[in-house]
């Protein structure tokens, strides 16, 4: 574990960005969740950062008609709506501080990569929301001309702080994506839980601690969806271990009768129960 305090961490990385600098990730630990080696966000095709060789042979992967798995396993990316997306490097992100103050993201929570891949994030005001006026939410994102906010509620623990944090940051990135409006319009009459916005933010928290090898074998379209909060507590979940199995080679014998492409097979896991969750009949609401 490092020896710097997380606080005095965090002000660093915060000086470094207002003047300019590099940023280092403090160094990873496996018992500390704050710092684990994780890949959490989901950017789109249109960041600063994005690998243009990477994304082109994806995209030539899918005209070929090649499976979404081997697009995928080969270069990281896949189909989501109008645009390829990725997953990005979130292992020096800390969150909020519990007593943070309102202030721009780069001083308040400051995410290097999200950062350097859409640059107006930093500017993203982040203030602290009070209980009383928070009694349905965690946190809100609202998106803006003049920029964006993100709220989140003051008396959150720090596991359910950076929770909310990484799903709001979600929220951000998606407001940066082309097809976001759309997907707003899209999502006004649908319950909460099965709005197309809410289920890839949920998507990125539920994925925040998966090991390089778990994110591998679960792509995120494997895990969309899932009313489980995280992937350890699906994995905790004895009746989900026993269906499991069955619910794969159902996917797989599905999708290989069907012999969809890429793109067709994005209803699958609703049809045969998708890999990231239980099925519908048996899943645990959140609390």
């Amino acid at each position: 574990m490092s020896n710097v305090h997380p606080k005095v961490a965090r002000a660093l990385r915060a000086a470094r960005y207002a003047a300019g600098g590099v940023v280092s990730a403090l160094p990873a630990t496996t018992s500390n969740y704050r710092t684990a080696p994780t890949k959490v966000l989901f950017l789109g095709e249109n960041s600063a950062t994005v690998d243009k060789d990477k994304l082109a042979r994806a995209k030539a992967m899918e005209v070929e008609g090649q499976d979404r798995d081997a697009i995928w396993n080969e270069t990281g990316f896949y189909r989501d709506g109008p645009v390829m997306r990725y997953e990005t490097d979130d292992r020096a992100y800390q969150g909020p501080d519990a007593d943070f103050l309102l202030g721009p993201m780069w001083r308040v929570a400051p995410h290097p990569e999200a950062q350097a891949a859409y640059p107006e994030m930093g500017r993203t005001v982040w203030k602290p929301g009070h209980p009383l006026q928070m009694l349905d939410a965690y946190g809100y994102h609202q998106p803006g001309l003049s920029g964006s906010t993100v709220t989140i509620r003051n008396n959150l623990s720090d596991r359910q702080r950076r929770e909310t944090s990484i799903h709001e940051l979600q929220h951000d990135v998606d407001s940066r994506i082309p097809g976001h409006a759309q997907a707003l319009f899209r999502d006004a009459l649908k319950p909460w839980d099965q709005r197309e916005l809410e289920q890839r933010a949920n998507n990125a928290r539920f994925r925040m601690d998966m090991t390089p090898e778990q994110r591998r074998q679960n792509p995120p379209w494997k895990t969309l969806g899932s009313q489980y909060r995280t992937y350890q507590d699906m994995m905790a979940d004895q009746e989900y271990q026993r269906t499991r199995a069955a619910r794969e080679q159902a996917y797989e014998a599905e999708r290989a009768r069907r012999q969809v492409t890429p793109i067709e097979s994005e209803g699958l896991g609703a049809m045969t129960g998708d890999l990231g969750g239980p099925p519908v009949a048996w899943r645990k609401k959140q609390k």
